[in-house]
């Protein structure tokens, strides 16, 4: 948490991926992504979103501007969980012997799907399409409802390492089946 004085307001920038929520890093990968941005538009608008109080990015001077960006860590990496317990209920994912992360090809396909149907909303559905509960069937309508628990209500710092992983595996699957159809054509 950063915090910054002026005059008699003083704001609370969460600064870390514990301090935000899933759909919260969905709108900052939104706003970095955003086209049509300028810089200086796109950083004081995600400054916004993390304060505790609207109107930090009408009062935030170029040093303090530059110290927020400066100690924002959000996408610092750790290690993804097999296993987690939220809310009383305990979701899996595969994970290899060697710590790696295991997606079958269908949950890829899954992705996929959500991904280009919902390019502004589908980390937590990610999430919930590789996170299985115990004793749930991995239907549509479950995944939609894991997808608005983890949502609203979970840290970001538990999804980092997911997307991160689960970004690379679409591209080298996709890259490695391109070239194979290279070769034989």
């Amino acid at each position: 948490m950063i915090e910054l004085n002026y005059g008699n307001d003083t704001f609370n920038v969460r600064s870390v991926s514990s301090e935000i929520t899933v759909n919260e890093l969905q709108k900052i990968i939104n706003e970095l992504n955003e086209d049509k941005a300028f810089f200086f538009d796109t950083w004081l608008n995600i400054i916004e979103m993390l304060s505790d109080k609207k109107g930090v990015k009408d009062l935030i001077d170029d040093t303090a501007f530059y110290k927020v960006i400066k100690n924002i860590s959000i996408t610092k990496v750790g290690d993804i969980k097999s296993e987690f317990v939220f809310k009383e209920r305990t979701f899996n994912a595969n994970i290899t012997p060697e710590g790696k992360l295991s997606i079958k090809a269908i949950q890829l396909a899954n992705i996929e799907r959500i991904v280009k149907k919902s390019p502004n909303k589908w980390i937590a559905k990610a999430m919930a399409v590789v996170f299985e509960e115990e004793g749930v069937s991995n239907t549509e309508s479950n995944i939609n409802k894991r997808a608005a628990l983890f949502g609203d209500k979970m840290s970001a710092e538990l999804c980092i390492p997911l997307l991160l992983t689960v970004n690379e595996k679409l591209i080298t699957n996709i890259d490695k089946i391109k070239k194979l159809y290279e070769q034989e054509a």
